[in-house]
């Protein structure tokens, strides 16, 4: 596992959280990547999910294979979307988030 950046000290509690509290910790950083999205903020678009994506890491880590399945189609679906968010309309992330 990579140094994490922006949750230094979760690495060692993240196994201590249910799988659904994991998972709305992931969807908050989901909602504020979603919030900076409709200021057209693109700047904190990518912060926030690079914060997802550690989080997300720290899931699929700890996760059983098939839940590992789902988060890593997860994970490349916001992938696409942070190397290209202006490409997106807030309608497509808004029903990612849902999703989730």
């Amino acid at each position: 596992m990579y140094n994490l950046v922006f949750h230094p000290t979760l690495a060692a509690r993240w196994k201590n959280f249910s799988p659904t509290q994991q998972i709305f910790m992931i969807g908050n950083e989901l909602n504020r990547a979603l919030n900076a999205y409709r200021d057209q903020d693109f700047t904190n678009v990518k912060e926030a999910l690079e914060r997802a994506f550690e989080l997300m890491d720290l899931a699929i880590q700890w996760s059983r294979p098939n839940q590992q399945k789902e988060l890593l189609r997860l994970r490349e679906l916001l992938a696409d979307f942070y190397q290209t968010p202006e490409r997106f309309s807030g309608l497509a992330l808004n029903q990612l988030c849902q999703r989730l």
